[in-house]
């Protein structure tokens, strides 16, 4: 059972960490960022967060923190703009030394252009 415990509490530590980066960001690059994904997940079909950062860079828009990226796929997936694969590819970014990256996939929203991003309320 200290297992599954274990299990638990750094799941719970893994969410609270990505919560934070995301609040960090600031709610208008988060809505830029949300907006990025959306536009590479309409070219691509599918993709990997490595599309996602070359969107960024030629945008001029990286990120302070890169650990907001993680904080931005997981708010495009549960808006339902992108969905999760199974299938995960070696990263072609020289600083992520070819590590798996998840392979994510446009959802069935045709028009992207119109997509509302809603940004998850923070505790004032």
């Amino acid at each position: 059972m200290p297992e599954q415990q274990d299990l638990f509490a750094s799941i719970a530590a893994r969410d609270e960490a990505v919560k934070r980066v995301g609040e960090g960001a600031g709610d208008t690059w988060m809505r830029m960022a949300i907006h990025t994904v959306a536009d590479v997940a309409a070219e691509e079909g599918e993709f990997t967060t490595d599309e996602v950062w070359a969107e960024f860079e030629r945008r001029e828009m990286l990120p302070r923190e890169p650990r907001a990226m993680g904080a931005v796929m997981k708010q495009a997936a549960a808006q339902g703009f992108i969905c999760p694969t199974d299938r995960y590819r070696p990263s072609a970014r020289p600083e992520c030394h070819a590590r798996p990256v998840k392979v994510w996939t446009r959802s069935g929203l045709t028009h992207p252009l119109t997509w509302t991003v809603i940004l998850p309320r923070t505790a004032q």
